[in-house]
């Protein structure tokens, strides 16, 4: 069997913890944003799609990621085999990270690094897209990790990988924090 996977970065939330689009912060002479598209491509994985307000904007706005995800998931639904999801706030992934998601046993729904929730691997499965779409419009059970167990997911391992891959710059103080440290 042939599998065709996608990167989608999530990018379309409010940044309001921020204060500022995250998308346009700049890490290491990059935005968060080409940041994300970079680590995405030396992955291996060259479609990649972003959940944006000026890209796939969410179709049942203000629900947090799943929001996200549902857009992707419809907008690529019949392209692909399996999608990587990654937040627009953690540039410290690395591609030798997401290959472990890529190498994981492809049966598997969901793959995700044990104890983290980002970045994960959907498998698709044409389940996703209503199930998504019923919480969002319900307002029941948005969370991520909670879609997640639903789908039984494989855990990887991450006894060896440096726990900073996985740091979410989510906040103005991450932000000072992660600048503070760079400047020392």
């Amino acid at each position: 069997m042939t599998y065709k996977v996608a990167g989608a970065i999530l990018a379309g939330g409010k940044s309001s913890r921020m204060g500022k689009d995250k998308a346009q912060l700049f890490f290491q002479g990059k935005t968060f944003l080409q940041t994300m598209e970079d680590v995405l491509k030396k992955t291996g994985i060259e479609d990649i799609h972003i959940s944006r307000h000026n890209q796939i904007q969410d179709r049942i706005p203000g629900h947090g990621p799943l929001s996200g995800i549902h857009s992707i998931l419809t907008e690529t639904s019949d392209r692909y085999s399996h999608i990587v999801f990654v937040p627009i706030d953690m540039p410290f992934l690395t591609p030798a990270l997401l290959k472990q998601l890529l190498l994981a046993p492809f049966e598997y729904s969901i793959v995700h690094f044990k104890d983290f929730i980002f970045p994960f691997r959907l498998k698709m499965s044409n389940t996703w897209i209503p199930l998504i779409e019923q919480r969002l419009q319900r307002q029941q059970n948005l969370s991520l990790k909670a879609f997640q167990k639903e789908g039984s997911p494989f855990e990887l391992d991450t006894h060896l990988i440096n726990p900073s891959c996985f740091t979410n710059i989510n906040t103005a103080q991450d932000w000072d924090d992660y600048k503070e440290r760079k400047a020392v």
